[in-house]
């Protein structure tokens, strides 16, 4: 290994802030000309600040966000993508969201790859974390997930519907009707309609808040506007008295009929 990587290595592992920003300042570039081992330990040394416990550590907040940053730019070289896209396996929940954060940033260059992991991970916590980074990517080529993201919301893992139930919203939100696939609309409707049924109620929630953001965004006909009308009141209880026994399910009912109501 290169001694000036070594050397750099070493600063990675101080716990003055501005010892490890003044490392990273000097790892990005070098990353660009690195190959081999050197390229991939000054990589890593960039993920593993990732795992700090920013409330152990709250001066390592400002280095942590300009790690981010750094890998999110160098994750456009396909060797440290995989690297990336890998680390999403690793089962430290707080890292791994960053991760995904990084990967939303990083963008157009990670969609195919976070497709081929989500497809391909037996570990649903894995698969999750791989649609939370894509529901991170607001490029419009990451609607080629669109269909995955609905068979999500039918998948055996609660974790999973989960994060498809909040990534349809995600999508909703960043693009236009006319962005989307002929059909998808349709399907993502009644899949999330489908999905007020879940028995765990975070994806209830969730799916109410997404359909929410389908009528903010003009993506439902008359019909599916009043269907939802119809569905937002049977979980407050306004149609039969048998609410949603769920208090997120409720709040997320009711914000929903604010879009419904203009």
């Amino acid at each position: 290994m290169d001694k000036d990587v070594k050397a750099l290595l070493e600063q990675f592992r101080s716990s003055d802030s501005a010892v490890v920003s003044a490392a990273m300042s000097q790892a990005e570039p070098r990353l660009r000309s690195a190959a081999g081992p050197d390229k991939r330990a000054l990589f890593e040394a960039l993920l593993q600040l990732f795992y700090l416990d920013l409330y152990d550590l709250p001066e390592m907040a400002q280095v942590q966000e300009k790690a981010m940053a750094a890998a999110s730019r160098a994750a456009a070289d396909p060797d440290l993508l995989e690297i990336l896209v890998e680390h999403l396996r690793f089962p430290d929940l707080k890292a791994a969201l960053t991760m995904a954060r990084v990967l939303g940033r990083t963008g157009k260059p990670a969609i195919a790859r976070l497709l081929d992991f989500y497809r391909t991970q037996a570990d649903p916590y894995a698969r999750a974390m791989a649609l939370h980074a894509l529901s991170k990517i607001r490029d419009a080529e990451v609607l080629e997930a669109g269909d995955l993201v609905i068979e999500a919301l039918r998948d055996a893992h609660a974790e999973v519907r989960d994060t498809a139930a909040r990534t349809v919203g995600k999508y909703c939100s960043y693009f236009q009707p006319s962005q989307f696939p002929p059909g998808w609309g349709d399907r993502a409707f009644a899949a999330l309609i489908a999905a007020l049924a879940d028995p765990y109620s975070p994806v209830r929630a969730k799916a109410l808040r997404s359909l929410g953001k389908m009528a903010r965004g003009g993506f439902l006909r008359p019909p599916q506007i009043q269907q939802l009308d119809q569905a937002c009141r049977k979980v407050l209880g306004e149609t039969d008295f048998a609410w949603d026994p769920a208090y997120i399910a409720r709040a997320e009912a009711a914000e929903a009929l604010k879009f419904l109501k203009g």
